[in-house]
């Protein structure tokens, strides 16, 4: 047995040193990583590059002074921006700390500073490997979208809306989407049109209809993307803009949709149906209409996506008679939350005892995430529980039954302490810290 080669070694300890800090987020929690270890790096040349892979793998920038700073650095430094494989870009305004000194939410931050496009363009050029990228705040996406979209490497893309800054301000950092000078069409066009684009995720960004749209000029099948997730629980959506989305989106296998109540049932399903030839999963969450005045939900909303093996309904309000529509290569069906107040345990015991089941052999896992409820006021008992695992069982199901899938009793004030772990109170440290490493290397 030859002796194992040290360097691998040590590699593979570094990599589990670093996963093992990492947040639920992706990012790493410097304070907890081992100073002396990383320090280590400095004086070993067998620890140098695994610290740098891990270090510079995945970068969060925080503001455009500190982008600016970081991409010159990685024009100049090639044996270190060759380990960037992804990239969160915060705007000024929702950055943490900025680089002047001054704490976020004091007076004299929050002011929109956008990228140039030539800055933007210079680090995408510098990081070759980079093809992962989220985007807080609006001052990178406009220098986003004004790239030229053929010299574009990205595979997935993150837009997401500012949190501190109110869309319709004059002043938000937002306010450069409303128009696109220098380019036709929406700000999406030249996005959607990347071509190694496969996952783009926007949420908490306004897409409206009118002179604002984002999808103005997008032509039918310009993007080779195959996920999309749209996540506006806040900003409005208009049925227009996501049809549009669709449209252009000829091969779109993956479709998750959170919180677009502006969207009309029966437009909703209209978009559906643009994307029915390829979708084989789907995710919607939160489409209620008003919580305790739900639409009714159409039963036949997803009966005409054919190719669909994976869908998810959260807080959707679905009755029994949706079981009389499913798609016909359906593998994985999950329900969770407010969804199980309309779909009851006694609907879900009837439909398994059909004689003629009609995803017989096809069905491979049904996923309850929440309480089962026996009727609209009481949950569903152990027996009935126990009863529907053993009607899956006998049809070559899995069931999956989470009732409580955040781990906590029903005793505890839950306030997400459970799932991130507790808050750190040395943020500072933890900066400055952030700082001396990649700057060290």
């Amino acid at each position: 047995m030859p002796f194992p080669n040290i360097e691998d070694v040590i590699e593979g300890i570094v990599e589990q040193v670093f996963l093992d800090r990492q947040r639920l987020d992706g990012v790493y929690d410097y304070e907890s990583l081992p100073k002396n270890f990383v320090q280590l790096a400095l004086v070993s040349r067998n620890f140098l590059n695994p610290v740098r892979r891990n270090l510079y793998g995945h970068l969060k920038v925080e503001g455009p002074e500190t982008f600016l700073i970081l991409t010159g650095q990685l024009r100049f430094s090639p044996h270190l921006a060759k380990y960037v494989k992804s990239a969160q870009l915060n705007s000024s305004c929702t950055e943490l700390k900025h680089i002047d000194g001054y704490e976020a939410g004091t007076p004299g931050d929050g002011e929109p500073r956008v990228v140039s496009r030539t800055a933007f363009r210079w680090f995408l050029e510098a990081c070759p490997q980079l093809k992962n990228l989220d985007i807080r705040g609006g001052d990178f996406i406009w220098p986003l979208y004004m790239q030229n979209p053929a010299t574009i490497k990205l595979t997935d893309i993150s837009l997401n809306g500012c949190s501190f800054c109110h869309p319709s301000s004059p002043n938000s950092c937002t306010a450069v989407l409303g128009s696109t000078p220098g380019r036709r069409g929406g700000w999406l066009k030249s996005i959607v049109a990347f071509p190694y684009l496969k996952e783009l995720e926007i949420s908490e960004l306004p897409l409206p209809d009118g002179p604002r749209d984002p999808t103005l000029e997008i032509p039918a099948g310009s993007s080779a993307c195959t996920g999309l997730t749209i996540c506006n629980i806040n900003q409005p959506t208009s049925p227009r803009v996501l049809s549009t989305l669709l449209r252009s989106m000829s091969s779109l296998k993956e479709l998750v949709l959170d919180g677009l109540r502006s969207i009309p049932l029966r437009e909703l399903k209209k978009c559906l149906s643009i994307v029915a030839p390829s979708l084989t999963l789907l995710t919607l969450t939160d489409y209620d209409s008003q919580p305790g005045n739900p639409e009714p939900w159409d039963n036949t909303a997803v009966a005409a996506l054919h190719q669909l093996k994976t869908l998810s309904f959260n807080n959707i309000p679905v009755t029994f008679p949706f079981f009389d529509a499913l798609p016909p290569r359906l593998e994985h069906l999950r329900f969770g939350g407010v969804t199980l107040s309309f779909l009851l345990a006694p609907d879900l015991e009837k439909w398994l005892r059909r004689k003629r089941f009609p995803l017989r052999g096809i069905l491979k896992k049904l996923q309850i995430v929440g309480e089962l409820h026996s009727d609209v006021k009481n949950k569903a008992s152990d027996a009935q529980v126990a009863t529907t695992a053993s009607l899956c069982e006998k049809l070559g199901i899995e069931w999956v039954y989470e009732p409580n899938p955040y781990g906590v009793r029903e005793d505890e004030a839950y306030d997400g302490s459970s799932l991130f772990g507790p808050e750190s109170d040395s943020d500072d440290d933890t900066h400055a810290f952030n700082h001396a490493v990649v700057g060290a290397f």
